[in-house]
This record gives C-alpha cells, sequence and structure tokens, in this order.
C-alpha cells in the first residue's frame, strides 16, 4: 500500500551552510505550480545511506517515466468534491499517487485527507483524516525530528461477497528526522541539500456488514498489522518541491524504487523500446520523449537510424542509435542513445538419423534447435511430425523449418537411404541362407569370400562380418523381417530373412 507521506508532497529548501539547511515554508510550492519527477527504471543503483556530510548521485538512474505533479487552489465551484475537505488550502494532484488536500502555513504542512483512495480490499475512497497529519513543520533543521499520528475510520459502500458496506479502520503513525545533509547530483545538475528519512507504520482492520441481515461483523473480514514503509527525500533551496525521493526494503537498504526533480532546461529519455524480432532483420522501435524547455523542439536520430526526424524512429537494426533533441528557442540540445539488441540466430544440428526399414515410412530425423526466442515449433516438408524428431519418413531429401516465438524461422535439409524397392544387383544361386524362416540362428554360404551386413526393420545395422565359404550368425529371438547386404567381387545382392 502507498505511504501517505509518499501520496505528496516535499517542500525544497536550504541555507547556505550544510550545518544550518532549514527547511522553511517560504520555499514552499504555490497553487499553480506544476513539476517533473522523472521515475527511475534502476532504483537499485541508488545508495540511500549516508550520515552527516554526505553525497548522493542520481546521475545514472535511468529513466522510463515522467511523473506529473500540479497544485491549486480549492474551488467547489469548478470541483464540487472540493466540499469535502474544507480546512484544505491547496489541492496536490500527483499523477500515480492521486489527489491530497493540503493545509499549508507557516509553521506546518498538514494532510486534511485523500482522494478516491484505495487502502485495502480494492475499495476506492474519499477520506478526510479525523486528526489532520503533519507532513512537515517549519523551521526543520538538520537532526530535528518530529512523529506524527492520525486515525482513518470511514464507512463505503461495497459489493464485496456478501458486504454492502465496508467500515475501514487505519491507525497511521510516522516518525521523520533530518538525518544528513551534503551534495545530490543529477543528469542536469548539483544541488546542495537535506535528507529527510520517513518511516511511516500503518495498522489497518476492514469490518463488513452483511447485506441481508445489515449486521456488522464483530471480527474484522482483513487486518494488516505493522505495515511500514521506509522514505527517503532529499531537498533543496527553492525548487518548491523535493529534489529526489527512494524508497527502501528497510533503514538504509535496498532502493526499491527512485526519482528525481526535472529542472525547467530541456531533457529527454528513451522508451517504449522495442529491440529486433529476428537476428537478422533490422525491425527496431524506439521512442524519444521530451520534456522541459519551450516546447518548440525538433529531433534528429543518427545516420545508423536513418537520420529519422520523428521522435518514434522505426526499421532499427541491431546497434547503438544516437537521438539530439533541440529546443527551437533556446537552442539548448539534449542526447540520448538507446542499444538494439538482436536474438541470437536460430541454429539446427542433427542428433541422429535412420535409414527406411523395409517395412516403409519408418524413416528417422531428430534435430536439436537453439537460438532465436523460445519456445521453437517445428515443420516437416514429408512428415506429419511438429516436434524435433520425424519418425515416418521415406528415404531421401527432407527439410524441417524451426519457428521461434517471433515468427523467425530457419530450415536444414539432410538424407536418409532406403532398403525399400531394393534388388539384387547380381544373381548367384550359389549364395545359400539357411534355415530361413529361422529362430534367429541361420548360416550363410557364399561363393566368395563377401562382406556381411544385417539390418533390422528400422534401417539400423546389427551385425557386420566377413564370410569366407560359409558363416554363423545369431540374431535375438526378436521376431520380424531382417535384411542381409552381401558384397563381394562380382557385384551386390540383397536378402531377406525372417526370424520367427
Amino acid at each position: 500500500m502507498k505511504n501517505i507521506y509518499t501520496l505528496i508532497l516535499a517542500i525544497s529548501l536550504s541555507a547556505s551552510a550544510f550545518s544550518q539547511i532549514s527547511l522553511d515554508s517560504a520555499d514552499l510550492f504555490q497553487p499553480g505550480d506544476e513539476f517533473n519527477m522523472l521515475n527511475g527504471k534502476n532504483p537499485s543503483i541508488i545508495d540511500v545511506k549516508g550520515m552527516g556530510d554526505s553525497l548522493w548521485d542520481f546521475s545514472s538512474l535511468a529513466t522510463d517515466t515522467v511523473i506529473k505533479i500540479a497544485t491549486r487552489k480549492p474551488n467547489s465551484t469548478l470541483h464540487p468534491v472540493d466540499a469535502l475537505f474544507p480546512e484544505a488550502n491547496t489541492v496536490f494532484s500527483h499523477q500515480k499517487r492521486g489527489v491530497s488536500y493540503l493545509v499549508t502555513g507557516k509553521d506546518s504542512i498538514m494532510i486534511d485527507g485523500l482522494l478516491d483512495y484505495d487502502f485495502v480490499l480494492g475499495v476506492k475512497m474519499n477520506v478526510n483524516f479525523k486528526k489532520n497529519m503533519m507532513l512537515m513543520k517549519f523551521p526543520f533543521n538538520y537532526q530535528d525530528s518530529f512523529t506524527t499520528t492520525t486515525l482513518i475510520d470511514t464507512i463505503v459502500d461495497t459489493n464485496i461477497a456478501f458486504y454492502d458496506k465496508v467500515r475501514i479502520v487505519v491507525d497511521i503513525y510516522n516518525f521523520n528526522v533530518a538525518e544528513s545533509y551534503g551534495k545530490l547530483k543529477t543528469v542536469q545538475s548539483n544541488y546542495d541539500v537535506l535528507k529527510v528519512y520517513s518511516q511511516e507504520a500503518r495498522d489497518i482492520k476492514a469490518y463488513g456488514r452483511n447485506a441481508i441481515s445489515k449486521q456488522w461483523d464483530q471480527n474484522p473480514v482483513f487486518t494488516q498489522p505493522a505495515d511500514t514503509t521506509h522514505t527517503y527525500r532529499w531537498y533543496a533551496k527553492g525548487k518548491g518541491y523535493q529534489i529526489a525521493e527512494a524508497t527502501t526494503d528497510e533503514r538504509n537498504g535496498a532502493c526499491e524504487s527512485a526519482s528525481y526533480l526535472l529542472n525547467d532546461s530541456i531533457f529527454a529519455f528513451i522508451t517504449n523500446i522495442q529491440h529486433p524480432k529476428c537476428h537478422s532483420t533490422g525491425d527496431g522501435q524506439a521512442e524519444v520523449v521530451a520534456v522541459g524547455g519551450s516546447g518548440n523542439r525538433t529531433v534528429v536520430w543518427s545516420a545508423s537510424a536513418n537520420s529519422q526526424t520523428t521522435f518514434v524512429a522505426t526499421n532499427l537494426a541491431p546497434g547503438k542509435h544516437f537521438v539530439t533533441v533541440t529546443d527551437l528557442i533556446s537552442s539548448a540540445t539534449f542526447v540520448d542513445s538507446v542499444e538494439m539488441v538482436a536474438p541470437d540466430s536460430i541454429n539446427i544440428t542433427v542428433v541422429s538419423k535412420t535409414d527406411e526399414g523395409i517395412e516403409g515410412k519408418n524413416g528417422i530425423i531428430e534435430i536439436n534447435s537453439a537460438g532465436g526466442t523460445l519456445p521453437h515449433t517445428y515443420k516437416w516438408d514429408k512428415s506429419a511430425s511438429t516436434t524435433n524428431k520425424a519418425d515416418d519418413l521415406v528415404g531421401g531429401t527432407h527439410t524441417v523449418t524451426v519457428t521461434d516465438l517471433n515468427l523467425c524461422t530457419k530450415t536444414l535439409s539432410d538424407s536418409i537411404g532406403s532398403f525399400v524397392g531394393i534388388s539384387e544387383a547380381y544373381s548367384d544361386h550359389r549364395i545359400k541362407i539357411y534355415p530361413n524362416p529361422s529362430s534367429g540362428s541361420f548360416q550363410i554360404d557364399v561363393p566368395l569370400k563377401s562382406q556381411v551386413s544385417i539390418y533390422n526393420s528400422l534401417g539400423e545395422k546389427l551385425i557386420a562380418q566377413q564370410v569366407v565359404e560359409s558363416g554363423s550368425f545369431s540374431i535375438p529371438n526378436n521376431p520380424g523381417i531382417y535384411l542381409i547386404q552381401i558384397k563381394n567381387e562380382a557385384g551386390s545382392s540383397i536378402h531377406q530373412i525372417v526370424v520367427q
């Protein structure tokens, strides 16, 4: 669940000497101010630790989203919902975190309530706190701290299960301390900052009212005890909003999200990246997003991207591509780059193959495929198989097509032999094979010194032996028809023997 403090603000302020940095309401945003926060897609690189005089570096935080933030005065005529929060004098809208109603003054910033907020069970509600919750007190200096608590107790209509209403009770505890100061670096600038750590704990209970009996459950239908968030914010003088923000899994722990404030100068980043689908294609795509500056901009991609002048570049080949965004009023430029990475080429190798046997259409080719984008599918030109193994092949050449998830393809052709329809190359009545049929043991007489090879019905060679005049052979008692090939100086012939 979102942190209440994370929902809202942080005012950017400081003084000349680090040891005397002070947050002051004079540097608070004014109704009508707008800000852009750049959300990082690699937050784990940010190290939030540091006590006393320290340095924090956000310059390597890759951007994937611009978060829009706006403030205005309450106006119940234009916005009737504003009437639900009569104490608020500022409406704070965060593109991702929703709308908050604030009470701002010289001594503090308080939160009066939240609009259309999801605390639990996917139930959206407008929340007016029982007691306004302090977000910041003024002045706030290095090593200052404060603790605040509040209670949410509200009933909302719902259609969850068999409940028509849900009562949601949230106890909120928040501790804040200005624990360190120093410098913070972004891709645009360096700032003198004060770092504030916030620990917020929430205890949530939800009670249901039976839609039929209209009785409230005595025990909560949902509880979420001790849900704690850890947030860091960095403030600088005169910026109206925090310079940077990060959340961690524990105090001084691993960073789970990070963002930083964009100043008014032009800034650009590349998003919506689609890498080439196949190893040999140039169908990559990327979009450059520009913010800041005058708003009048031109875009030019590098020659590697065919010098395109649109914000979305298409037909990008593997490799690095640059884009330059120019502000037409100030002539300021910003350069960014994107690396297009293609999948490995699909590679096919033959694992094994077996010639077609005398029974016909039982030849085998088995392949292995790798590369591309898994999974792979298979299509054989002369087989019903849809796997990497075809076992219904006739003798001859066969082609298999491998297709990956992106519809990239690769083909391979290979051949197998066949014993179907083979006739004797010469006839010699002196060749004798007996007994035939046989129980598995038999004799072969030949007139000349010969090479005898015996194959099973799959075309697998079982025996290879030289015979002078006569030879004895034995096949394990596996009934079937076997082929005997006899080669000598007179020629080659094929014979059959039946094992019963």
